[in-house]
Formats: C-alpha cells, structure tokens, sequence
C-alpha cells in the first residue's frame, strides 16, 4: 500500500509540475499595417511563472530593433521597429522571457507589413507667358513623408536643360527662355526605395514673339469741319514698348520734325499729335503715313490714311411739298429733297422742335404736317460728313391744310335742248367752306335719284364754270334721267351734293344719220413754225347727232383723245421737241354719235415746221451725262463693297486702294457738279473717269476661297450632354438646349484667299449661321467658345458684327433679334494673315475638329459673364472638353469593368450565401481560375434562385 501510495504520489507531483510549468504566448502586434519609419507593438501573454518575466534572453524583430520592454503579472509589451524597408515581416519565436530563475520559449507569431508611401513634388512658376527672352522664377520642393528618403529630385525645364535639386530639396530657381514656343517644365522626385514610387509636378509656359506695334485712334478720318485740324493717333505695344523715337509721321507725302510733334506716353504707349500750321483750302485732301517700331525692332510698316478738310455746309438745298401742290386735305405728304453734298437732314413743322438727324439717302421723304389747317411750313436742315451745317430756317416750303369742303352748288337746273339733243345743266359757284377755293365740279347721272346709283359723267368742269351740256345722244328717248353736281376744293375735298334734278329726253337723232361732224383747225395755224409746247385745238360739231370724241395724229401716229368740248373746242397739249426737227402732219378726226367721221384731208391737216434743235441736242447730251454718273454710282457701288469685304475678313485696304478710291469718289462729285451747272459734256467726261478708276480698284483686288469649307456637326440629341460635360452652369443648361430646339445654328470655316496691289495674303474666316425655326420673334445671345487652337485669346480674331468679350480664353458672345423664319450670318476671322503654305497646315490640322460644342443660344435677358462656367476657366473647365471626355471615358471604362467583376462574381459563387448587396459570396475559399472554370462552363443553367433573396434578381 505504501508504495502504492509513494508511487501515486510521484505521479500527482510530476503530473502537477507538468501542470503549473510556465508558459508565454504572441498574441499580436499592433498596428499590423505600418508606414516606413514607423514602430509596433507586440503583445505577449504569459503563464506558470513563479514571479514576473524581468528580462529577455532572446530578441527577434524581424530584422529591427527593440524597445520598451516590460511585463505585468500576465502579459509583456515591447516595440519593434522602426523599419526602413517596406515589406511584410513575420514575428515568430521572437523571444525568451525570463524571471531570473525560470525560462521559456513563447510560442505563436505576428505578422506586420511596411508601406512605401509615395513622394510629393510641387512646382509654381511666377511667369506663364511673354516675350523672348522670357525669364521664369521656379520654386517648389520635393518631400516624401516617410522621412525625406529622397533618391532623385530633378527640375527638367523642357527647353534641352535641367537640373538636380539637392537636399533639403525646397528651392527657388530662375531660368530664361531665349525661344518661341511652349513648353511643359516639370519637376521629378523618387524615393530610396522604389523608382516607380515616383511624382511630378508640372507648368505650362508659353513664349510668343512679340507682336508690331498697333495705330490706333486715327483722328481724322473722312471729313473735317476744321480748317486748321490735328492730326493724332495712338501707338499701343503690349510687348516690349513703343520706341517713339523711331517714329516716321508723313503728311501729304512730307517728313515731319518730331519736334514738331506732341507725344504723351502713357505706361509703354503713346498719343501723338501735329497740328497744320495755317487754315488748309477748303475740298483740301491731306494724305498721312507714319511707321514706328517697337524697341525690339518689330516695325507696324506703312499706316496710311486721309481726310478731307471740308469747311462749306451743303449746297443746293431745296424742299418741296406734294410736288409743289398749292393745297393739301391730309396731314400725311410726301417731301421732295434736293441736298448736295448733305450726309445727314433734320426736319421741323412750323412751332415745333426739329427732329432727329437721318441719313440723308433718298430724294423723297413721307412727312405728317402740324395737324391744324391752315399754312402749314416744313424745313429743312442739312450738315456733311465733315459736320458742317446748313443755315437754319434757310430752306423751307409751305402748302394749306384744308380738310373742310365746300358747300352745294345753288339753284341747280336741268334742261333738255332738243336742238343739239343736249341736257343743259346750270348752277351757281358755291362757297367754300375751307381755305383752298373750289377746284372743279363732278357731275352724276342715272336713271334714279339715288347717288349711289349714279354714274359719274365727268370730274373736269372748271371752277370758273356755272354750267354744262351733257351730249344725250346715247340717253333713251322719252325716259326721265336725273343729275347731282358737287363742287371739289383744291385740296381735294368734295362738297355737298345738291339734290337731284329730273330731266325727260325727248325724241332722239334719227338712227339713218350719215353726214360727218364739221372740224375746223384753229391751232397752231398752217405751215406755221413751232417749238416746245404747244396746244393742239379744233373746234367740231354736229347738227344731227352729237360729237363723241376728237382723235389728234402726228404723222399719222395718234398722240391723244379729247372727249369734252369747251364751247364746241377740243385741245390737247403737244411737246414738240419730241419729234425730230422738220415738217410735220398734223391731223385731227371728229367722230359724231352714229359713228361717222369727218376725214376731209384738206381741212382735216395742217403741216408745221418744229424748231427744237438746241433742245434736242441738250436732251441727248444730258441724258447720257446721266447715263455715265449713274454707271459711275454703280461702280462705286461695287468698289466700295469690296474695300467693305476686305475689312470683314480682317484685311485693312492699302493706300493706293484707299486713295483710289477717294481719287474715283472726287471725280464722279465734280461730274454731278457739272451736271448740276448743265455741264453735260464734261459731266459725261468726269464721270467715265471716275469709273474708270473705280474699275481698275475693282480690278486690282479679289477675294476667293481657299481649299475646301470645313463644317462643324453635333448630335442635336446629346446637346445636354455635351454642354454639362463642357462646364455649362446646370441653371443655363437647360435654357440654352430649349432655345436651340427653336434656333437652328450652324458653323463652318473657310480659308479666304485675299489679293490687292499683287500681294497675296490668307486669313482664316468662321461663318456662324442663325435660323429662326419658331413662330415667333427670338432676342438672344449668341456665345462661341474659340479653342486655343484656332485662337488663344480673343485678341486674336476680329469680326465686323460687333462682339462682347466674356472670357478671354477666348469666349465671346453677339447680341441678335431674329424675327419668325429670319436668318443671320455672324462672321470672325483670325487676325494673323497667312501664307499659302501656313493656311494649307492649319486646314490639314482640320482646326473644325477642336470645337467641342456648337455655337450657345441663351436668351437676350440673361446675365452672363466669366461665372457662367464651372471650373477654373475655359481652358480647364467648360471647353476643354476633349480633357473633360476623357475623363468620363475612363470612368465610363472603370463603370463597366466593376458591373462585368460584379456580374461574373454574382455567377461564379453559385447560389451560396447572398451579402448585403444580394450578389452572393463563396461558402469555402477556391483557386480563382478553378472557380472561373468551373462556372463559366454553367453559364446557361438555370440560377438557383432557392440559395438567393428574390430582389436579388429584379430587373
């Protein structure tokens, strides 16, 4: 038994020393993910020995120290670290603990990983752009946050030079770009460790050479009223400065002393003047050219231009009313002007202000009199480009207002004469109620006594008349016809209507009449000798039936009818000079009421000898002077719109074109002087002159097209698309896309081919086109973003359709009214001219590409300016909208690649146990390729919905 029990009890002990042995354990290291340079913590926990651990008989960090050892009754902590190599370190059988007495491996391991963090470059430049040699200031630094462990930090200034940049690696550096272009400087920085751990910062530099100095404000221009004027304009040079002392100032061909001069500079510009002098004659034409250079050397070449000193108002005022009318009825005439010489006219009413200035472009204006009767006066007032002005009050016309008519005719009577089968008519003269006196009297007949069924028998009874025959000889015998007379003043005005008197025809010409009228020749007598206008007349009648009308011939041509005798006398007026001088056969026929006529040669003609010769000759001399003005207006015309369409595609007229020009316009005024003064014949001369002239600047310039139009298309569709991604705020986006739904807008672009004086030049034209499309009148504004690579900045493109500058990036925009179905064209140009070869390569970079939207539509009230546009600016926000597409590419690329990794991940887990977004994870852990293939195979078997919620599979 004792031994039994001596042996259980050495069981017990060995068995409870193996139980209360010590122990220690790695639980963890925290952090498990640690940057470079960094430390962690691992934590031990331990058991068994008799007293706490005090010390370490072994150290494994993975390679890196430690630290900070200490212990409690159960745990120990230490630090490990720092690492300077990024990677992942496994902490196993770090270390033995030890109480001095007791010691003892801990078992498990800790796993920590090192990050390499990537290194940071930053770059500024104070300059961006300017003239060679353009000097640029660099600062910036490179740093890495894992503590500066700097391998490579470089400063690449992108013209063929750089330079290395050593610790501490913040700087400030200076470099000088000596040539045009632009250029990407770009600072590099890599860490110790990994070359692809790598960043750069970069600047955009652009260097330009400097363009010519520019003449601007040219005063004056045209014509002047000043007799002793100034000559002044400004010289602007945004690059290195005016170098006013090599301006050249020529007048009327002459070198001018710049001491002579007056110069004020402001900031690197100048405004120049020089003043005649002594008074210059008037019509006098004074011809300027200056050249200056800039002080680099860049030359503006020759500026020309002239003006005439022009000291005289017009001349030759006239104004008529209503074609020289006595009398009016209506406020509403018609003024006929004459003004030689006027560019502008104003007109007034008696005691009224005047008017506004007009363009003075049309003999013929519609004018409304002061709305009194009465004498009513209207005056003229013109002045010439020059501004002279013509004396007021000088030049006027006056006509009456008269919109009362007069009275009735008194003691109105009719009777029938049987006699001459003629209704007698008499009255007396009526008072008028207005001021213009009667005129003449309308007579009416019918076969009622109502007005309105009357026929109107005649309007040309003279107002000195107080009676009239009515020929009855087509009224029915025996039927009763009744008349009304009316007096009309001489405004027009008809009167009363007096009532209507009855009269019974009575028996009528006998139907068997066959004797012809009776015709007697009273003027001009027989072989007589005549000229210029002249009255025909000849007295018919007819005992049986009445005369119907006289029919008067030249040379067996009629010329004209008279139908109403005056005591039995018919007449009509003749211009003689109308017919070649000579003899000449006049006749006249009288026809009676049954048809018969009297055809009596020898005293139914009369021969006349006409005498207009000097007349004639005039006539023909002055008409063909107006012939060749006229032709001469017409080519001036066409010059005129050329020099006009010159300017419209950025090309300013030579000299010789403008003097050309002035030269031309002088002749064909001097020709309408002398046409004027009945000149004829040196009219004639002057004006072929001048046409000819105005041809050979026709002549001397063309305007052609280059190559091919390239136009812009857009997907109508995507036009809210394209204008969110191009930075369009979102409030005008949806303004803009309803307009152009209305507004139809185009853009193409040519390249025009301009010649004038044999020098060839091409200039790049973009033509905007505008349709109204809607119902209704559109006011809008019309916004084009230009890209930099057909421009810069708006200081590069001109347009003859005035524009405003939003952003000089370059936006711009144009304000435009289009009525219902209205087209307008809006047409810039690149101001830089071209060479054949230069335009040819900037069509083959098909620049229409770069546009990346349509011209914009927004309505006319909407307040715009550079916070339109999202983003820093154009370049970088709105239109650079080929960055902004890319951009959306790749995340458009990014989209589609997480939804088919969604897609295949939702197959290939196979209906096990579904996530929080229903797509399903794997139960078990697989190879990849293993799961790919093992599902792809599966594809078109049927899911097994069972192991997934239903909304899993929506849609």
């Amino acid at each position: 038994m004792i031994k039994k029990f001596a042996f259980l009890l050495l069981f017990f002990l060995l068995i409870s020393a193996g139980a209360l042995g010590a122990s220690c354990t790695i639980d963890s290291a925290s952090p498990p993910e640690i940057f470079r340079t960094q430390s962690i913590t691992v934590n031990i926990s331990h058991s068994g020995f008799t007293s706490s651990p005090t010390g370490l008989t072994s150290i494994d960090c993975g390679g890196a120290t430690y630290s900070d050892f200490t212990c409690t009754a159960d745990t120990c902590t230490l630090t490990c670290g720092p690492y300077p190599i990024g990677g992942t370190y496994t902490i196993e059988n770090l270390l033995e603990l030890s109480n001095g007495t007791e010691t003892e491996d801990c078992t498990g391991t800790a796993e920590v990983t090192v990050s390499n963090r990537e290194p940071v470059a930053v770059l500024k430049a104070d300059l961006h752009q300017g003239n060679p040699p353009l000097t640029v200031t660099f600062s910036g630094f490179c740093s890495d946050p894992d503590g500066n462990a700097i391998g490579i930090c470089f400063l690449n200034y992108q013209d063929g030079t750089g330079e290395e940049i050593p610790a501490p690696y913040d700087f400030s550096k200076t470099h000088t770009y000596n040539t045009a272009g632009n250029y990407m400087p770009e600072l590099t920085v890599k860490d110790d460790q990994d070359a692809n751990n790598s960043d750069r910062a970069r600047e955009t530099i652009t260097v330009v050479e400097p363009a010519a100095p520019t003449v601007n404000n040219r005063r004056p221009t045209g014509d002047t009223n000043i007799a002793r004027p100034t000559v002044s304009f400004d010289v602007n040079d945004s690059g290195s400065g005016v170098d006013i002392a090599s301006l050249k100032l020529f007048i009327d061909n002459e070198l001018m002393e710049t001491t002579s001069m007056t110069t004020t500079a402001f900031g690197s510009n100048y405004h120049v003047s020089w003043t005649f002098g002594g008074n210059l004659s008037n019509d006098h034409t004074v011809y300027v050219g200056l050249r200056v250079k800039d002080t680099l050397g860049n030359s503006t070449g020759d500026v020309n231009w002239n003006f005439t000193v022009d000291t005289e108002p017009p001349s030759s005022l006239s104004i008529r009313i209503n074609s020289d009318d006595s009398y009016t009825n209506s406020t509403g005439v018609t003024l006929s002007l004459e003004a030689s010489g006027a560019s502008q006219c104003r007109f007034k009413n008696d005691d009224q202000d005047w008017g506004s200035w007009e363009s003075y472009s049309s003999t013929s204006k519609s004018w409304t009199l002061r709305d009194s009767d009465g004498t009513r006066t209207v005056y003229l007032q013109c002045r010439d480009a020059a501004g002279n002005v013509s004396g007021e009050g000088s030049y006027s016309d006056y006509i009456v207002l008269d919109r009362e008519g007069p009275n009735d005719p008194s003691n109105f009577d009719a009777t029938y004469n049987s006699t001459y089968d003629e209704v007698e008519l008499d009255w007396e003269k009526p008072s008028d109620r207005g001021s213009s006196g009667i005129g003449h009297y309308c007579l009416y007949s019918g076969r009622t006594d109502d007005y309105d069924d009357m026929d109107r028998i005649t309007c040309n009874i003279e107002d000195d008349k107080t009676s009239y025959n009515d020929d009855a000889g087509n009224l029915d015998e025996g039927e009763t016809y009744y008349y009304i007379i009316r007096a009309v003043d001489r405004a027009g005005n008809f009167g009363d209507r007096t009532d209507a008197e009855s009269v019974v025809i009575g028996e009528a010409q006998d139907s068997s009449d066959t004797t012809a009228p009776n015709l007697t020749w009273e003027a001009p007598t027989n072989n007589s000798t005549v000229d210029g206008t002249i009255t025909l007349r000849v007295e018919a009648y007819d005992n049986q039936s009445s005369i119907r009308f006289v029919k008067f011939y030249v040379d067996d041509e009629i010329i004209d009818t008279d139908t109403t005798a005056v005591d039995r006398k018919y007449s009509i007026d003749w211009d003689s000079a109308s017919v070649e001088d000579g003899e000449h056969v006049l006749k006249a026929i009288a026809k009676n009421r049954s048809g018969n006529e009297d055809r009596d040669t020898t005293t139914k003609t009369i021969t006349v000898t006409t005498e207009n010769g000097a007349t004639a000759i005039v006539n023909e001399e002055r008409d063909s002077a107006r012939e060749s003005i006229d032709a001469a207006d017409d080519a001036k015309e066409l010059a005129a719109a050329m020099l006009e369409e010159l300017r419209a595609v950025g090309v300013e007229p030579t000299s010789s074109l403008t003097g050309m020009l002035s030269d031309a316009s002088t002749e064909l005024y001097e020709a309408e002087s002398l046409f004027d003064e009945e000149d004829y014949n040196a009219a004639k001369e002057k004006a072929e002159e001048a046409e000819a002239l105005f041809n050979e600047l026709l002549d001397s310039v063309s305007i052609g097209t280059h190559g091919s139009a390239q136009s812009y298309a857009f997907d109508k569709s995507q036009i809210e698309t394209i204008l969110l991604a191009g930075g369009l705020k979102n409030e005008l986006v949806g303004e803009c896309k309803e307009l152009m739904g209305k507004v139809a807008v185009s853009r193409s672009l040519e390249i025009r081919k301009v010649v004038q004086d044999e020098t060839t030049e091409y200039k790049a034209v973009v033509e905007i086109t505008v349709k109204n499309n809607s119902d209704e009148r559109q006011t809008m504004q019309l916004v084009e973003a230009i890209p930099k690579e057909v421009a810069e900045s708006t200081e590069e493109i001109g347009s003859s359709n005035e524009f405003t500058v939003i952003e000089s990036d370059p936006v711009v925009k144009w304000d435009m009214s289009l009525s219902a179905g209205q087209e307008n064209k809006i047409k810039y140009y690149l101001k830089q001219s071209m060479t054949e070869e230069e335009a040819d390569a900037f069509t083959e970079k098909q620049p229409m590409g770069a546009f990346k939207v349509p011209p914009m539509l927004l309505s006319g009230g909407t307040l715009l300016g550079e916070d339109m546009l999202q983003g820093p600016g154009i370049g970088a926000g709105f239109f650079a909208l080929g960055d902004a597409i890319n951009t959306i590419g790749w995340i458009m690329l990014i989209v589609v690649v997480i939804g088919v990794a969604i897609f295949l991940f939702s197959r290939l887990t196979g209906g096990k146990e579904e996530t929080a977004f229903g797509l399903g994870s794997m139960q078990q852990e697989r190879g990849m390729f293993s799961k790919v293939g093992g599902k792809l195979s599966g594809f078109g078997k049927a899911r097994e919905e069972e192991h997934r919620p239903k909304w899993a599979y929506k849609g």
